[in-house]
């Protein structure tokens, strides 16, 4: 196979996403495919109420570019691997975590008359954890040198803002 890519700060882990790997050049990334695309939309029906074609399309474009330079399934990602295993639920994914923070963020925003458009508040429910994808290794849910290096959830930023998602967010904001 291919080399293994190499960044500014070293060599990516074989088989995962390292850090060498995400400030290395573009030429390691797939393209972007329908399935990738249909997988988001089946797995977030909420992306479907985002008003706003181009916060909508931000937002399936961070996940599906999230998806393609880490190869996770999005339905195999984990929720969080060092929280599930101290509460013994190894099987808990992060789909369906991201759809209840979706829920709950409508409703607090419902109930505190928020400032921020529905388009806004839905978008950020959706890509708050797009980083689990990069914090974390496919198969196992192994952390990668990303994760030991900033943590949860600083790198989501990055992968919404290349899809014009967080730009958005903040002229709205």
């Amino acid at each position: 196979g291919p080399p293994a890519p190499r960044g500014v700060l070293g060599p990516a882990r074989p088989g995962g996403v390292g850090v060498g790997t995400l400030f290395s050049a573009p030429a390691v990334r797939r393209a972007v495919t329908d399935d990738h695309e249909a997988a988001v939309t089946e797995a977030f029906p909420a992306v479907d109420r985002i008003e706003d074609d181009d916060l909508r399309e931000g937002v399936v474009r961070a996940w599906t570019l999230a998806l393609e330079e880490t190869g996770w399934a999005l339905a195999e990602v984990p929720w969080f691997p060092p929280l599930q295993a101290e509460l013994g639920v190894p099987n808990e994914r992060l789909v369906g975590h991201v759809r209840a923070v979706v829920d709950a963020s409508e409703a607090l925003a419902d109930a505190f008359d928020a400032p921020a458009s529905s388009a806004l508040v839905l978008a950020g429910g959706l890509v708050h954890d797009v980083s689990k994808c990069y914090e974390f290794a496919p198969p196992d849910g192994s952390e990668t040198a990303l994760h030991a290096l900033l943590g949860h959830p600083h790198y989501g930023v990055a992968p919404a803002a290349r899809r014009s998602v967080g730009a958005r967010a903040a002229r709205e904001a």
